[in-house]
């Protein structure tokens, strides 16, 4: 596993000790004993046409969705096959942790893809209004940006992002915005069909939970 990949999974792990605050609870499953996760939709989801901000950033950031788009393949999104990031840590009818997914595990040959998943696109503003990275004073991360839906709760980490590698090359969710500046990107999931009807938007484990559609 790359570096990147072993920093994501860790980043994966603690957003999911951390469930409570996004109404996503534990429970202990009968059949194994191990912990699974259930969603409880928050009545003050944010609608779409909301801004909301990153509680994870020093300053204030703030984010809309422009646009939500259900594709049934990489081309109808006329986004490349190598431009997707293998999609680790997608905790999709499991238990937490018990393995990865992989890209054919989602997308066809022909790109299209499998029978029970679909690939999300959502066009994101992002604003920075006087906000500062971690580590770089104008470099932020969109790997933050997840998905959750279904009972047991389905984790969905971006597998696309347009920006890819503008900011840094290795962590190709990275990007960079200065204080004042605006700016508009894409990002990409692969999300179980049936999870579509619950699905939701989070940043990590803080409580914002906002609407999609």
């Amino acid at each position: 596993m790359k570096i990147k990949h072993k920093i994501c999974f860790a980043i994966g792990v603690i957003v999911l000790t951390n469930f409570t605050a996004c109404n996503i609870k534990s429970k202990e499953n009968v059949d194994s004993g191990k912990s699974v996760y259930e969603l409880k939709a928050s009545k003050k989801a944010l609608k779409k046409e909301q801004e909301f901000t990153n509680p994870f950033v020093k300053g204030k950031m703030t984010y809309k969705i422009l646009e939500y788009k259900e594709n049934k393949s990489l081309k109808d999104a006329q986004i490349e096959k190598s431009s997707i990031e293998e999609p680790h840590n997608q905790y999709v009818k499991q238990e937490v942790g018990e393995k990865h997914r992989k890209l054919d595990d989602f997308v066809n040959d022909d790109t299209s893809m499998k029978k029970d998943s679909v690939f999300i696109t959502i066009k994101l503003k992002i604003s920075n209004i006087d906000a500062e990275g971690m580590t770089k004073k104008d470099e932020f991360t969109s790997y933050e940006i997840t998905l959750f839906g279904g009972n047991p709760v389905n984790h969905y980490y971006p597998v696309y992002f347009s920006e890819a590698g503008k900011a840094d090359k290795e962590q190709k969710f990275h990007y960079r915005i200065k204080k004042g500046e605006t700016k508009e990107v894409v990002l990409g999931y692969f999300v179980q069909r049936e999870d579509l009807k619950t699905l939701v938007g989070t940043i990590s484990n803080s409580e914002i939970q906002f609407k999609l559609k």
